[in-house]
């Protein structure tokens, strides 16, 4: 049975991803600079790049927000979530720190709005009634806190006694699903 929620789990990622990126539009989250030998390149700090997928080949735009996207230098910001006007939250771990992209112009993104937590966001995830997402902090962590996407604020933080959630996902039917990475599970409730 865990291993079908697994499955399930990473089906609906896989294809929900695909869902986002589909448009002529898609925008990739870089760790920070590195030279051509593997050796970490100081000063250097996530950014994007945003990538025209009608050009053929796709043509390349960036780095953008190189250094706003965390208050800390180096590979920080890890997930990206597209938002259904077509703009995006950036995660950024170590900085504690969520960032609105606008992408009204891809070829010019903006940094909208910051919103720091209490706990090192991870993993983002636009609920499917698309006016909350959902982020959690990863490994061993039990806080899920939840983003009123009209305000760009945080509504409210929940601490899962025992239920680590590493990801989030949520079913059309509002079911959360919560991956457990060091426990090899899947927890899930209604949200």
């Amino acid at each position: 049975m865990k291993k079908l929620f697994a499955v399930l789990f990473l089906l609906s990622t896989v294809l929900l991803s695909a869902q986002a990126f589909a448009e002529p539009w898609a925008v990739v989250v870089n760790g920070a600079r590195y030279d051509g030998q593997g050796v970490y390149i100081p000063g250097s700090s996530s950014s994007i790049h945003t990538y025209d997928m009608i050009a053929v080949p796709p043509k390349v735009y960036g780095p953008f927000l190189e250094g706003k996207l965390s208050p800390l230098t180096g590979s920080d910001a890890l997930d990206i979530a597209m938002l259904p006007d077509g703009n995006a939250i950036i995660s950024a771990f170590g900085g504690q720190q969520l960032s609105l992209i606008d992408l009204t112009d891809p070829t010019k993104p903006k940094l909208a709005a910051k919103q720091f937590l209490t706990f090192f966001p991870e993993d983002v995830y636009v609920a499917p009634m698309a006016d909350v997402a959902l982020i959690t902090d990863g490994g061993g962590s039990t806080n899920v806190a939840f983003l009123n996407l009209d305000t760009f604020e945080v509504t409210s933080q929940i601490t899962l006694t025992g239920v680590p959630s590493e990801a989030v996902a949520v079913s059309p039917d509002d079911v959360v699903l919560l991956a457990d990475y060091y426990g090899g599970k899947v927890w899930y409730g209604r949200l």
